[in-house]
C-alpha cells in the first residue's frame, strides 16, 4: 500500500544526498556601474547600453585575500542588483534584463532575468548565467554591455545601477 511513495521518497533521497556540492568560493568581488536611461526607448527592440573600460578591481581583492592571478581556476557570476538612483522610479515598465562582458571578438552572458512580472518594485534581482568568466574578469577592466526591453517607454529620464558579485575559485 505505502510501497511506491516509500520507493519514490527513498530514491530521491538518494539522488540527492549523492549529488556533488560544488565548491565554495575563496572570495568574492564586486563590481558596479551606473548609466542613463532616456525615457524615449520604445518597447519593439532590445536597448544595449555599452559601459567599456570598467575596471574589475580583482587585484584589490587578490591581494587582500592573499592570492595571486596564477591561483585563480575559476569566476563565476554570483548575484547582481539592478535598481534606480535618486528619482523614485518605479521598474514596473522593464520586460527583461541581461548584463553581458564583451571583447572586439567575443561576449559573453553574466547575468538576466527575462519576463519579469509586473508590479511595484524598486530593485530587480537577476539570475546568475553559468559561463566561465576568467577570460573577462581577470583583466583591469572589463567591457560591459547591459541589454534592457520593456513593457512600456520609461517615464522619465533616471539614472540606473547594477551592484554585481563574482566568485571566485581557487585551487
Amino acid at each position: 500500500m505505502y510501497t511506491k511513495p516509500l520507493f519514490c521518497f527513498l530514491l530521491l533521497t538518494t539522488i540527492l544526498t549523492s549529488c556533488n556540492k560544488l565548491p565554495a568560493p575563496q572570495f568574492t568581488f564586486p563590481i558596479e556601474v551606473a548609466f542613463d536611461i532616456p525615457p524615449s526607448l520604445n518597447t519593439v527592440e532590445t536597448h544595449f547600453f555599452l559601459l567599456p573600460n570598467t575596471p574589475t578591481f580583482l587585484d584589490l581583492s587578490l591581494n587582500g585575500n592573499g592570492f595571486t592571478e596564477e591561483d585563480i581556476t575559476s569566476i563565476r557570476s554570483q548575484n547582481a542588483r539592478f535598481f534606480e538612483l535618486n528619482s523614485n522610479v518605479d521598474l514596473n515598465f522593464i520586460r527583461s534584463i541581461v548584463i553581458n562582458a564583451y571583447t572586439d571578438d567575443d561576449d559573453i552572458e553574466m547575468f538576466y532575468l527575462e519576463n519579469i512580472q509586473l508590479g511595484t518594485k524598486d530593485d530587480i534581482q537577476l539570475l546568475a548565467s553559468l559561463p566561465e568568466l576568467i577570460d573577462f574578469m581577470t583583466q583591469e577592466f572589463v567591457n560591459i554591455e547591459v541589454g534592457l526591453r520593456f513593457y512600456q517607454t520609461p517615464p522619465v529620464n533616471f539614472r540606473a545601477k547594477i551592484d554585481m558579485t563574482f566568485s571566485v575559485f581557487t585551487e
